[in-house]
């Protein structure tokens, strides 16, 4: 990590001699990247209530950015000098909703998230960093071996929805907020993806799971159900301290630029996959639910369809 000597929150310290402003320097980087443990975080006392300022002030958490304020359009790098931000992976399956996250995290913290693509459609659409792995709030990837990061959110979408949304996205010709007919569903093409990319499913819960990196598992049913509750979660593990106007500001504008149609192919989603491919995913389902659990995911916090997997 590159010294960048006393910034301004150290001017008083600054005043003394020059070998002693390093040490207080050094103590308080040291501060700041604190190990921490891997297990699934806890939530505040009252995940609902609306009308703390302090959000996130419920535990010890040494925060490295502030976002407050009900502006929340707009998104920028880090700060030159914040060298203390560990570098945070947003994984996930395709099709899970990890642009959608993106522009929430965005709208969020007001800094930008990178990734280890480069997709020319995101960047217009307004994801100025794009493509970038550096200085940004995030990273997005979609298999575990493309970033070694130090802190990780894994999103987790029901693997029957991903696959289809995706497949929208694909046969589309990679628009994101594409979608497709019902006759391709039956296509090779379709079940090719299944076999291939519903694969990766659950070995990337189970290496995300057990690495021993920091780790916080996001549920897209969890942030569609309760927006709120979830933000305040992200905010927290991303060590950015926000407030009720700024939760708010990103209420007014969940969807984001890539928020896709449903369509009929959402609705009857069971029909377009083979038995063999419903048992397949129906194993990874049940087998994931009994990791997330271990992992100190407690049932009520799963989504509906990794609750009946366990009964």
């Amino acid at each position: 990590m590159r010294q960048r000597g006393c910034g301004p929150a150290l001017s008083i310290i600054c005043s003394l001699p020059l070998w002693l402003c390093t040490i207080f320097s050094l103590q308080i980087l040291v501060v700041f990247h604190r190990p921490q443990t891997r297990t699934a975080l806890q939530d505040p006392p009252n995940p609902g209530a609306d009308n703390d300022d302090n959000l996130t002030e419920w535990d010890n958490v040494t925060y490295i950015l502030n976002a407050t304020g009900d502006v929340c359009n707009r998104s920028r790098p880090l700060p030159k000098g914040t060298t203390v931000v560990p570098q945070t992976a947003l994984l996930s399956l395709p099709g899970s909703g990890n642009t959608w996250l993106r522009w929430l995290i965005e709208r969020l913290t007001g800094v930008c998230t990178g990734s280890v693509y480069h997709d020319a459609a995101l960047k217009k659409a307004g994801f100025v960093c794009e493509g970038r792995q550096h200085g940004v709030m995030t990273v997005k990837t979609h298999f575990v071996q493309h970033l070694q990061a130090a802190k990780t959110i894994l999103l987790i979408r029901n693997p029957y929805d991903a696959l289809v949304a995706e497949f929208k996205r694909v046969a589309s010709g990679g628009n994101h907020t594409g979608v497709t007919t019902t006759d391709l569903y039956h296509s090779r093409r379709f079940h090719v993806m299944v076999h291939e990319l519903g694969a990766t499913w659950l070995p990337s819960i189970r290496s995300v799971v057990s690495s021993p990196g920091s780790v916080l598992v996001a549920f897209f049913e969890r942030l569609k159900d309760d927006p709120q509750r979830e933000l305040r979660r992200l905010a927290r593990f991303l060590l950015v301290r926000v407030d009720t106007a700024r939760v708010r500001c990103v209420m007014r504008s969940l969807n984001g630029p890539a928020k896709r149609s449903r369509t009929p192919q959402d609705v009857n989603k069971g029909q377009l996959f083979y038995p063999a491919e419903k048992r397949q995913l129906d194993g990874d389902i049940a087998y994931a639910s009994r990791l997330l659990k271990a992992f100190g995911i407690p049932n009520k916090d799963m989504p509906d369809y990794l609750q009946q997997a366990q009964r």
